[in-house]
């Protein structure tokens, strides 16, 4: 038996929530990164007497389509597994539930799911050091709670639809109308290291500029970016701190569903 991350982390706090809780499982775990787009995740092997953590962030209160796809293509093979979605501090919506279905349809055996808090990948103001202590001792009591389940999870998320806001365009900003495309500076050196760490493999290879129709706003590049030479625009991140702060500002804390 062994405990198995199934993890798509492009800036990391996923995985750090990850491994909160895989290590009271076990110190060691196996791991199965669905960021790399040339790993052919059909071959990746689960024994049934594993112990499989299944791991996304939220993005726009869903799971990333990409990283559903790739989960898809796994054979649970009948495995005990949690799901993870890790948010940041705004809403997770459906995403618990987009899990589930997908680990129910890949022959995985769902017993929990968590939402849990990190820090927001674009605007880190929000969620700013999360998962932070008071996180850590909530998800090591989960995953102790989670230990011994052995029936299917029975109680799962309420997706409840928020009632659609009216905007006084006189005096509340106005999200940006561009998404927040991570670019190069003048001070990129060109070494492709964002070429080669993009999940979506949507970064040129002329001049390491991310196409649009591809690029998920994961912000991978600009994390793995060791000159730091990729950037969002800040009136883009400027606006979009201004729109998330009602629903991001609160602290939300971690739930467990079994």
């Amino acid at each position: 038996m062994s405990v198995v991350e199934i993890i798509f982390s492009p800036t990391g706090g996923t995985e750090k929530v990850a491994q909160i809780i895989s290590e009271q499982w076990d110190e060691s775990s196996k791991r199965i990164d669905l960021i790399n787009p040339k790993t052919d995740f059909m071959e990746c092997r689960i024994e049934k007497d594993d112990d499989v953590l299944i791991a996304m962030p939220v993005f726009a209160s869903q799971a990333p389509t990409i990283a559903i796809n790739r989960l898809k293509q796994i054979n649970g093979n009948g495995a005990k597994t949690t799901v993870v979605c890790v948010y940041g501090n705004g809403d997770y919506g459906n995403t618990i539930n987009e899990m589930i279905n997908a680990a129910d349809e890949s022959g995985f055996h769902v017993v929990s799911a968590i939402a849990a808090i990190a820090q927001h990948s674009i605007i880190p103001e929000y969620a700013a050091g999360r998962p932070d202590e008071i996180d850590i001792k909530q998800l090591v009591d989960f995953a102790n709670q989670i230990q011994n389940k052995k029936g299917k999870i029975s109680f799962k998320p309420e997706i409840i639809v928020s009632e659609e806001v009216v905007v006084d365009a006189d005096s509340e900003p106005v999200p940006p109308s561009e998404p927040p495309l991570p670019k190069p500076d003048e001070t990129c050196v060109g070494c492709g290291i964002c070429l080669d760490e993009c999940p979506m493999e949507a970064i040129s290879s002329e001049d390491f500029t991310a196409d649009i129709t591809k690029c998920i706003f994961c912000m991978r590049c600009a994390k793995q970016c060791p000159k730091e030479c990729r950037k969002v625009d800040e009136e883009v991140i400027s606006m979009a701190a201004i729109a998330l702060k009602d629903i991001c500002s609160s602290r939300k804390e971690n739930e467990l569903f079994l």
